[in-house]
This record gives C-alpha cells, structure tokens and sequence, in this order.
C-alpha cells in the first residue's frame, strides 16, 4: 500500500514526488505516478532529475516484481546522505545542537547550557556562531547543509520564524528566523517542538499511515499536544495550537504555570511537579522503600526521574497513578471533542511501560468504546531526538522545489 502525503496549496510535480518519497519507503516510477495521478511518462523526468541530482537513490529490488511488460521494477528511496541538516532543540535551560541526516538520524549532537542575555538578537548571534564552529569542527562544509531547523517551547508563528512567547527566556515575541539568516548563510526555518513533532509524523507517516486527523501527545518534561486536521498542522488564533496541558484543572489559587495561568494540568503532573513532590516525601520519611531508593540514585532530578518511575515503591506508584489519570481524564475530553483516528504519544514518561498500560487503561475504562488502536507510542523521537528540527527544515527544502 502507498502512504499518502499532505500536500500544500499549489504543489510542484517535483515537491509531490519527493513527500511521496519521504512518507514511503520506496517507491517505483509507476507507484509515484498512480500516487499523483499523473502518468508514467510525466513521473520519468522527474525521478531522472532528482537521481541525476543524488537526492534519491535506485534500491535493489527485493521481492522481484515486474511491470506491465515484465521487467523488473526500479525502486527508489530518498537518499538520507545527500544532505545534512543543522538542528537545535532551544530549551530554557539548555540548548541541543544537532548534524542530522535526512530521515533524521543524528550524526553528531551536544548539549550547552542557555546563555540567555537581554538583547535577544546577540543571544542569538552566539547560538549561530556556535554552529559554525561546530560545523567547522567537525569538517562540515557549510554547502552540505540543507537548512536550519529549530524547535522551541511556547507558540510559534512558523511562517515568518518568530517565537511569539519563549516560555521562561523571553517575554515578548523574538524573530528568530530574521537573526539567525543573517549569520547563517542557509535556510531556517522554526516551529514549536510539540508541533514538530506532529510534523515529523505527517511527513514520514511510519507511525500514522494514512490518518490525517491526529493529535500528538507529549510527556516529559512538560505536557504538550498539537493537533492535524486533513493532514494539516491545526494552530489557531495568534498560532496556537491545542493544548491538553495548559486546560485548568485546579483551583485558581494554585501553582502559577509557565504560561503565566494557575492551575494548569502541567502544574500538577510536570516533571518538576512529580520531582517537588517526591522529594517532599523522602524530607518527610514517609516510605522507607522511597527512602531507601533515594539513598541508592540521589535524591530526584530530571537525570533520574525515570528511574524512580520504573519500578517504584508502594507510595510514589500511588503518587504516579493519580498523575496519570488527571492526564487520561484530559486526553478522554480531547477525545471526545476531536474525534482524532490517531493519538500519538511521545516523551519519556510515556516511553515506561507500566505508565503507558495504566494510561490506556484508564482511558478505557472511561470510554469503552474506543478502539484500543487508536493510541501508538511514537518510534520517531525514540531513536531521533532532533526528528522534528530534522523534518521542519526539510519541509522548508521541499517548499522551493
């Protein structure tokens, strides 16, 4: 079966071919032609050029299929060496830089703590001088690079690169496309990193098939979620997108959150959320097994939550449980509202078993009838921490073809 692909508004023959490409894993000439709906003929040129040009590559054909007029089928795939790509993921706190291939292996990354300064465009200035000399480091011409994709907390309006509202670094919008292509000589392009990721998923479908109503589920460290209709990334007014994690769940009087609310759901099943709380209870010796796990791993942090999450004592499971079920609670009321054929879930609490079982099972428990295969862990972000830099800056290639 081919995987369908989301188009844009006044797609080339050449851009269609190549997101065809992209959300399958090989392709024949006759594959991409019935696809688009256009003829053999038409499709030759364009899989000639892009062949000639090294951007796909001619696969062995492995199950001996042959076409109308019994020869062998030529297969093609996308050439995940062609290019590289540039990819940061911005946090508060730090930022990851990343080389990337172009199905979002990486290559090369490190991890450097966020300087952030008032004046956002030198803030800025730094980041992209630290690229070129990682790029310069490690004998990457910049002529290898395809584009700069970067991810960042907080709503984005994608199409002109501004970050309207970088939680907890700045408190006002910062164009950080406009800066960093005037130290970058290549293309940026910028999206929140829960958005993404969804884009990631629309782009090489190998978790989503051919749904195009879906919404992305992310824990850990935060809780987030975007949203596709008809394939598209949905974002609404001043280009926000859905929100599961930021719904008030609490009195109003409660923790303020990083959006500037009280009472968000994030408040209350965040990561810093889980690691004040436990940490309140090993201070108050309230399970000798908490405490005992605490003297073995050190007391808890973002380094070691998840191994306090794996297997824990009688209290903290507890604990985790009720978390997990205001989190189910929203995500059944998104449900409910969206009718999504998919819900991807990503983000490390999600990667643990046990939370994951518990989590579809409450879900069930409060609405029966769904189909239990509706959700799916994503494999995207497990093996390719910067897959959604990764995909954005390849869109943003293909959208000049």
């Amino acid at each position: 079966m081919i995987i369908p692909f989301t188009t844009t508004e006044h797609p080339s023959s050449r851009s269609n071919t190549l997101r065809l490409l992209f959300a399958n894993e090989k392709l024949s000439r006759k594959d991409v032609a019935t696809a688009l709906n256009i003829s053999t003929a038409a499709v030759t040129p364009i899989i000639n050029d892009l062949h000639r040009e090294g951007i796909i590559e001619l696969i062995n054909d492995s199950d001996g299929s042959t076409n109308s007029v019994g020869r062998r089928q030529s297969y093609f795939q996308i050439n995940k060496n062609w290019k590289h790509v540039l990819a940061l993921n911005i946090y508060p706190d730090y930022i990851y830089y990343a080389v990337t291939n172009l199905i979002g292996e990486t290559l090369y990354q490190e991890k450097v703590q966020n300087i952030l300064l008032d004046d956002e465009q030198l803030w800025i200035q730094q980041i992209a001088y630290h690229c070129i000399d990682l790029l310069r480091q490690r004998a990457i011409p910049m002529t290898q690079i395809i584009g700069v994709g970067i991810t960042i907390v907080g709503p984005v309006n994608h199409e002109e690169g501004i970050a309207l509202h970088p939680f907890n670094m700045f408190d006002h919008p910062v164009p950080i496309k406009e800066y960093f292509e005037k130290y970058l000589p290549c293309p940026v392009a910028i999206e929140s990193n829960v958005c993404a990721s969804l884009r990631s998923e629309l782009l090489f479908r190998r978790n989503i098939q051919n749904c195009q109503n879906v919404i992305m589920l992310k824990w850990g460290p935060g809780i987030g979620s975007a949203l596709s209709i008809n394939g598209h990334n949905y974002k609404g007014y001043n280009y926000q997108s859905s929100e599961i994690g930021h719904n008030t769940f609490s009195s109003s009087i409660g923790k303020k959150c990083r959006c500037g609310r009280c009472g968000c759901l994030e408040t209350l099943i965040s990561e810093d959320a889980m690691i004040h709380h436990i940490t309140r209870y090993i201070n108050d010796h309230r399970d000798p097994d908490l405490n005992c796990l605490a003297a073995n791993l050190g007391m808890p942090s973002s380094e070691n939550i998840m191994q306090y999450a794996d297997q824990p004592p009688a209290l903290l499971k507890e604990y985790l449980t009720g978390c997990i079920k205001k989190l189910s609670l929203a995500t059944n009321n998104a449900i409910m509202l969206m009718s999504p054929e998919k819900i991807v879930l990503v983000g490390k609490f999600f990667m643990c078993d046990w939370i994951f079982e518990v989590f579809i099972n409450d879900i069930f428990e409060k609405n029966p009838l769904l189909n239990k295969e509706l959700f799916i862990r994503s494999y995207m972000e497990q093996n390719r921490t910067f897959i959604g830099a990764t995909t954005i800056a390849i869109e943003n290639a293909i959208a000049r073809q």
